[in-house]
């Protein structure tokens, strides 16, 4: 099992659909794939941005030092509910 996009026509919005296989019960198996397969990806980049905003923390502006906080926490909470949350409602009946 895949998750792949598809466009059903040339304006359509591409939406992710899980295609199973022959077998039954394979959405398991597909969010395991799509999570090794993207999930480094998607953590690195979660990082990286989260880092850039921690770096804000250093300025002597205090709103700037309480954006640079609120942003790099919200950014890894992002990063936590893709990995917790979402596959969790795609494996929900």
């Amino acid at each position: 099992a895949v998750i792949r996009f598809e466009s059903t026509s040339s304006t359509a919005i591409e939406k992710p659909k899980i295609v199973l296989g022959e077998g039954v019960g394979e959405v398991p198996a597909a969010v395991e794939n799509t999570l090794h397969g993207a999930g480094r990806a998607i953590a690195i980049t979660s990082f990286v941005l989260a880092g850039g905003f921690f770096s804000c923390v250093a300025s002597e502006l205090r709103s700037s030092v309480i954006y640079g906080f609120l942003m790099g926490t919200t950014i890894l909470l992002a990063l936590a509910a893709d990995f917790l949350v979402t596959p969790a409602l795609m494996m929900a009946p």
